[in-house]
């Protein structure tokens, strides 16, 4: 009887061991539309498919963008949630030898893929649903010579477990005949469409965005799915609905200077502000609410 139960512990163990690659994209939150040559907020977020996952290892983001465009990790990039908070924060740094792969496995005409890691090895929470998650924020710079039009932002998350991608000896034309947890998830389909660790996931989320001369209507967010309410040198924007859910937050000040911008996850995100008016934009997929608010 002793002896059966230890063999069932071992066999749990090592099945959660593998599940540490098991993770999918659950949430990916861009604008869909842009003005050529301005700067738009993307975030990801990852979750668990499977079990609860608990682990260590070196966690690689990558997204593709139209060449010429430029992406850039803002401070605390990268975020481990935990029970529906920020446990973590740190900065994904650019990855020369994750950016070649990428270029190499995924290459795209008119497109570029930029790679990003984190600096040393992280300790990750993730379950089936956001309250223990792992989301990446970035900026993507466009042209102002970009061709009217749309076009298609993709997205992939991976990672290596002891050793970080220069270490190893994975090489720059990494390909399916030495697949790895490189790829685990993404906005595509991968030529072979699966890893070494299982099936690689592939969701299927909206990542259109529409480059456009000028701002063109957008539908608005119904007012009751939020609450901002001004603070003392903040504001807090309150998640109350549906529509708001998601969302990306931008805090401009009176002379039209972005104070702060956020992407919401969970039910609430503190912004930075200035003492006076202040304009809230709430942007979320084609509906854009704008409010003025009084900080003290």
């Amino acid at each position: 009887m002793q002896i059966n139960s230890t063999k069932k512990f071992i066999a749990i163990f090592a099945l959660l061991v593998v599940l540490v690659s098991c993770y999918t994209i659950k949430r990916v939150a861009q604008p869909s539309q842009v003005v050529a040559g301005q700067e738009f907020s993307s975030r990801s977020v990852i979750v668990t498919n499977d079990v609860g996952v608990y682990g260590d290892g070196y966690a690689y983001f990558g997204i593709k963008v139209p060449e010429g465009w430029t992406v850039s990790m803002p401070e605390n990039s990268f975020e481990q949630w935990i029970e529906g908070e920020v446990t973590s924060a740190s900065t994904l740094v650019a990855n020369e030898k994750y950016t070649e792969i990428l270029n190499h496995r995924f290459p795209a005409t008119g497109y570029v893929w930029y790679g990003f890691g984190v600096s040393e090895k992280r300790s990750f929470q993730l379950s089936t649903d956001l309250s223990d998650s792992i989301a990446v924020n970035c900026k993507v710079l466009t042209t102002s010579n970009t061709a009217l039009g749309e076009y298609e932002i993709e997205y992939v998350f991976g990672d290596t477990e002891n050793n970080s991608i220069e270490e190893s000896e994975i090489s720059s034309d990494w390909s399916e005949d030495n697949d790895n947890r490189l790829v685990e998830t993404s906005t595509f389909v991968t030529p072979d469409g699966s890893s070494a660790y299982g099936a690689h996931s592939a969701v299927d989320v909206d990542t259109k965005i529409n480059v456009v001369s000028t701002y063109v209507s957008v539908a608005k967010i119904d007012a009751s799915s939020y609450a901002i309410i001004p603070g003392e040198g903040e504001i807090v924007f309150k998640v109350q609905g549906g529509e708001a859910e998601n969302a990306i937050v931008t805090v401009y000040g009176i002379n039209g200077d972005i104070l702060d911008e956020q992407s919401v996850t969970g039910n609430e995100v503190k912004l930075n502000a200035q003492t006076g008016v202040c304009v809230v934009s709430v942007l979320k997929g084609n509906k854009r609410s704008v409010e003025s608010v009084i900080v003290r």
